[in-house]
């Protein structure tokens, strides 16, 4: 696996990765994130927004993430890895990212399908809280009442 500036994503291997995680993250919560994803695709593409992909050896993306620094603290805005490999080269790859260099910490806030993620997290000093997402169906609404 080699990891690499996701600035040099053409755009079409962005929008799907992009558009397979918007899909993921609206059948699995009911969120639809696709405006955050064409701010995030934006950014990419001007090279304000730091990130990662790690290809195989045969140049397919098998994991993707971005990052930022706020108040010196890395914060990982997103994180799909396919294999543990993927998992393991993009979070090493994302640690020793020069742009994350000056920071006093590390955060990652994300509903990410990487395989053995908290363990790797965990390896690397992260302390990992898992959040529950709870849904509930509501009743149909009757004929609107005239007024």
């Amino acid at each position: 696996m080699k990891p690499l500036d996701w600035r040099f994503l053409t755009p079409g291997e962005a929008a799907g990765l992009l558009d397979a995680e918007a899909a993921r993250w609206l059948w699995a919560l009911h969120w639809d994130t696709r405006v955050s994803h064409k701010r995030i695709e934006s950014a990419r593409r001007a090279g304000t927004l730091p990130g990662l992909v790690v290809r195989d050896e045969h140049g397919a993306v098998r994991g993707w993430t971005f990052f930022l620094i706020h108040d010196g603290v890395l914060q990982i805005g997103a994180f799909v890895a396919d294999s543990i490999d993927a998992t393991a080269t993009l979070l090493d790859a994302v640690m020793r990212a020069p742009d994350a260099a000056p920071v006093s910490a590390a955060m990652l806030f994300a509903f990410s399908p990487a395989p053995d993620l908290v363990f790797q997290l965990a390896q690397r000093g992260f302390i990992v809280e898992r959040y529950r997402y709870l849904e509930a169906g509501l009743p149909p609404l009757g004929p609107r009442m005239a007024q």
